[in-house]
């Protein structure tokens, strides 16, 4: 008897162990993409690095503020597989990636528009000020495509499929890399754009990964996704509410925790 709870739990182990370090190592990728531009720009300028991490701060949270909601999907969608419920799911996805979108598409109208302001209340230098105001307008173009990127990763979670989202993120990283290392310091005939490459080359990434991660569900999960059937019920608000009322909890949790690091930022500038 005790032979066999040893080899369920080492099965239960290697199980949870074959979902997790695929998003470890995303975890991971993701953070070698923020290091890649500040790597290449501080062989440039020292402004050039700051400039960035101070974009990024601020950008982040409200990114990180969308991704706490999709815990929300993660979670109905666990439920639902378990379940075997596959038309509850569709429909799920169909709503959270048409209003996650409209959330997203809100959130790039705010920062084309005040993202000096923002910059300035947490007192960046006027030096860098205008550098960083561009990294975020460009590096911005992403929400236009992070309420489907969203869906797609918060279903692919609750199926307990982790290993799409890694590849994503190492198609993403290695994109990343290429593009900005081109732009930035204007190798192949480019320009050299600096602190606009660097946006550039994380905007273009970002954007692959999406719809790599699109076509891999298209291809692979056609039985379990049903992502391309019925879209009549898309604007159905019902299975929205029901994720936003599981994820405001740990949506509302990146934002305080994220808000109180950029305070000590303003503080520090």
């Amino acid at each position: 008897m005790k032979r066999g709870n040893q080899k369920s739990n080492i099965r239960m182990i290697r199980s949870i162990l074959l979902m997790a370090i695929p998003l470890i190592i995303e975890q991971l990728v993701y953070q070698v993409q923020s290091l890649t531009d500040q790597a290449f720009l501080g062989n440039l300028e020292t402004e050039y690095v700051s400039a960035v991490g101070a974009a990024q701060a601020p950008y982040g949270v409200t990114v990180n503020f969308i991704f706490g909601l999709s815990t929300g999907l993660v979670i109905l969608i666990s439920q639902l597989w378990g379940s075997k419920n596959r038309e509850e799911i569709q429909r799920y996805f169909k709503s959270s990636a048409l209003y996650f979108s409209l959330i997203s598409i809100a959130i790039f109208i705010f920062w084309m528009s005040a993202a000096r302001p923002v910059l300035i209340f947490f007192q960046v230098d006027k030096r860098i000020v205008d550098y960083s105001v561009s990294y975020i307008q460009i590096s911005a173009g992403y929400l236009f495509f992070m309420g489907i990127d969203i869906a797609i990763q918060s279903v692919l979670l609750g199926m307990g499929r982790t290993k799409p989202i890694m590849y994503a993120a190492i198609i993403k990283v290695v994109m990343n890399i290429l593009i900005s290392w081109v732009l930035v310091f204007g190798y192949l005939g480019f320009p050299a754009l600096y602190v606009a490459g660097a946006a550039i080359g994380t905007l273009v990434a970002d954007i692959l990964a999406c719809i790599f991660l699109t076509i891999y569900c298209i291809i692979f999960l056609r039985n379990d996704f049903m992502m391309w059937t019925e879209w009549s019920d898309v604007y159905r608000i019902e299975p929205f509410r029901k994720v936003i009322r599981l994820g405001i909890p740990a949506g509302l949790e990146f934002l305080l925790w994220h808000f109180s690091n950029l305070m000590l930022l303003r503080f520090v500038n």
